[in-house]
């Protein structure tokens, strides 16, 4: 099989503090909710970042803590095909202050639905730069790979995510000087094995990243039931 993103919902907050961030999100059945969230933290602050869609809580997939001063905690999250609705994301801190979080709420299918998450990497504490380089050695043919870079809105005001890359829009909270902004970007998986992604800010400063392979399944698409739970044909 191979992994389809069929879309996404972006949603950038302002100063969340350690409150729960709402926003909606519109899904159609047949598809996976992945989430990807970067959130901006206080000076080498981990997170414990939790999210859920219409009051179902979301397995969190991978989550890297690259902490600066200040920091980023960048996540994937995981929800099997909740069907076809109109409800709220929510994104808690869990009592963690957060600066400002992007977030891209994606629509996915054709992955491994019982373990979607393949090879992940994560960028390194304490980096002060413009770009970023992410080595990811990939596990199967028809995986879709999503890159992350978050940087600081103070100093930036674009950012770029180089070619095999598909970047899928920037997000930033432009009223605060020490906000969040990042870049979202995929491809697919032509060939298992390693490979190098980047991309650059037009401006220096702490910066993570998370680059993570969205499996490819093997079988046919899960049939869903309650409360999105899946099971195999």
């Amino acid at each position: 099989m191979t992994v389809t993103l069929h879309g996404f919902t972006p949603y950038v907050t302002g100063w969340s503090g350690a409150f729960d961030v709402p926003f909606p999100h519109a899904h159609a059945a047949g598809r996976d909710l992945f989430l990807v969230i970067a959130a901006r933290t206080p000076s080498f602050a981990d997170g414990n970042l939790t999210a859920a869609y219409d009051g179902i809580g979301m397995t969190r997939l991978f989550q890297a803590n690259c902490q600066g001063a200040p920091g980023h905690v960048i996540a994937l999250f995981h929800l099997a095909d909740p069907g076809t609705k109109t409800a709220d994301v929510v994104v808690s801190p869990n009592g963690q202050s957060v600066r400002s979080m992007a977030n891209w709420a994606c629509q996915i299918s054709g992955h491994d639905p019982l373990d979607p998450l393949g090879a992940s990497a994560e960028g390194p504490d304490n980096a002060w730069s413009s770009g970023f380089t992410a080595a990811l050695t990939s596990e199967s043919a028809g995986s879709l790979i999503l890159v992350v870079f978050a940087h600081n809105a103070g100093t930036t005001a674009d950012i770029a995510i180089n070619a095999p890359l598909t970047k899928h829009g920037y997000l930033e909270n432009s009223g605060d000087g020490n906000g969040v902004a990042a870049a979202f970007g995929s491809v697919l998986e032509a060939a298992a094995g390693a490979k190098s992604y980047g991309g650059a800010a037009d401006g220096a400063g702490y910066a993570g990243w998370m680059a993570v392979e969205i499996r490819a399944g093997s079988g046919p698409p899960p049939v869903t039931g309650l409360a999105g739970q899946a099971y195999l044909m």
